[in-house]
């Protein structure tokens, strides 16, 4: 799944001062991929995401990798 989504940080946003220090306003766009691998496969998958998707910004390269436990039905 490819989404577009928005997230929270510093580069390229809206600053202000809050308490003698900086903050971010800014939501700003990002896009979110998911995919469900095989655990044997989620390297390589990993590295192919890394090497299509990346656009040399600020922010690239955020991955989280979580385990996805099947539910099993009752027969």
């Amino acid at each position: 799944m490819v989404r577009e989504v928005k997230g929270m940080g510093k580069q390229k946003s809206y600053l202000d001062q809050y308490a003698d220090s900086e903050y971010s306003l800014a939501f700003l766009p990002k896009v979110e991929i998911t995919l469900w691998v095989d655990d044997a496969r989620a390297e390589e998958v990993v590295r192919k995401v890394v090497e299509a998707a990346r656009t040399g910004r600020m922010g690239d390269g955020k991955i989280m990798i979580l385990p996805a436990n099947p539910i099993e039905m009752p027969v």
